[in-house]
């Protein structure tokens, strides 16, 4: 764990741990809501999923879930299609 000073004032700690095939950080500002952050990788990498959690707030619990496609590299040219080849 560390404790990170924060521009708006204060002091933030902040935990980083792998859990269940997936990395979670979880960040506890002195005021203001708890940040949970989850990243975890589909086993066949196609996907990665990030979960964020925001717990007491003025709203209460959010949870927001980003689902991202990964991006396939361009198939590498042939050297006889390579200009100047």
């Amino acid at each position: 764990m560390i404790e990170e000073e924060r521009s708006h004032g204060g002091k933030t700690k902040v935990e980083a741990q792998w859990k269940d095939g997936r990395i979670e950080i979880v960040s506890k500002p002195e005021t203001g809501a708890k940040v949970n952050e989850a990243f975890s990788i589909t086993a066949d990498g196609s996907h990665l999923t990030v979960t964020t959690k925001l717990e007491g707030g003025r709203t209460g619990t959010v949870t927001i879930r980003r689902i991202y496609d990964a991006v396939k590299k361009p198939a590498t040219p042939a050297a006889s299609d390579k200009p100047g080849a």
